[in-house]
């Protein structure tokens, strides 16, 4: 202790000091800790943490073609900012997107954590191209469509546009298994082949919630619980 120098702060007993507080991702409940924190709480100091080069989150990460919402977009409003102006009633992923955008344009403070290459590149040229889309098909497609159950036992999706798309002239839906991809295309479980120029897997999400970044506990534990 003698070799120490203990030192006393100039200032005065129990100095208030701003709570910081982290949020990590800037999507639509990053959004809204944003709002409610800067709207009802004082002298803090709020920093969001987002992976991407831009908000939005699950809006930004999708822009695949076509992609938009499943239900009414007024879904997809906050109570405190209604939005009459949506052009469809189904609207789609840029314009949800871009409505959060500015509404929060310039309020928040961002940090990068790492930057990930987008599911869906928009530059992507598929005009005038065959486009073989693996994901949507089952062996027994209209008994997939057509549930055995009265309406409202499963969550019921509208999916515009989808069954339209089946029986359009320049579409082909092949119930066949895919035992192989080739540089020409696809073969299928009979054998046949089938040539495309491009391959679009809408395979699903990954629905685990394990964060795409590492968790560590006190100490430095990291027993895998999100997994």
């Amino acid at each position: 202790m003698e070799d120490e120098k203990y030192c006393i702060e100039p200032q005065w007993h129990s100095k208030p000091r701003p709570i910081r507080i982290i949020c990590i991702g800037a999507g639509a409940a990053g959004l809204l800790v944003a709002y409610k924190t800067k709207k009802l709480l004082k002298n803090i100091e709020l920093i969001i943490y987002e992976k991407s080069p831009d908000i939005g989150g699950t809006w930004y990460e999708n822009r695949y073609p076509g992609c938009a919402c499943d239900v009414p977009a007024h879904v997809y409003t906050y109570s405190f900012e209604p939005n009459p102006s949506w052009s469809s009633f189904y609207t789609s992923a840029p314009e949800i997107k871009n409505g959060s955008g500015r509404l929060f344009q310039g309020c928040m403070i961002f940090g990068e954590l790492f930057y990930t290459v987008p599911n869906w590149d928009s530059s992507v040229d598929w005009e005038r191209k065959t486009v073989a889309v693996i994901g949507p098909g089952h062996e027994e497609l209209k008994k997939r469509l057509i549930p055995l159950w009265p309406p409202g036992c499963r969550r019921i999706t509208p999916g515009e546009g989808y069954l339209e798309a089946l029986i359009q002239d320049n579409v082909t839906t092949i119930h066949d298994e895919i035992v192989k991809v080739v540089s020409e295309g696809l073969i299928d479980a009979t054998g046949r082949l089938h040539e495309v120029d491009m391959i679009v897997c809408v395979t699903g999400f990954d629905v685990s919630f394990k964060p795409s970044f590492k968790v560590l506990g006190i100490d430095g534990y990291a027993g895998g619980i999100h997994t």
